[in-house]
């Protein structure tokens, strides 16, 4: 339960901010969705025991947005996106 307590904080904390809505990702489920692919790509990382930088973060982002989501955003710019929200919990 402290898992998912710490994942709801980080939920909330993210999808406050408005750097979000810069991206495109103006829905409450899309912002969600995305966080939480995020999330579970680090996890896998992890579980392989493989490095997860942001730039592996920012390719699986932009792969994910090409594929599904088709938000007009870059890969630089989906860096960015993630690169932000990772500073703002630290």
């Amino acid at each position: 339960m402290k898992n998912i307590g710490l994942y709801a904080v980080i939920v909330q904390n993210s999808v406050q901010k408005l750097s979000w809505k810069q991206y495109g990702f103006t829905k409450f489920d899309e912002q969600i969705n995305l966080l939480f692919i995020v999330l579970l790509y680090i996890m896998e990382q992890s579980l392989k025991e493989e490095k997860c930088t942001m730039d592996a973060i920012a390719t699986y982002v932009d792969t994910i947005n090409v594929q599904y989501m088709q938000k007009d955003i870059s890969y630089e710019q989906g860096r960015k996106l993630f690169k932000m929200q990772a500073i703002k919990h630290h």
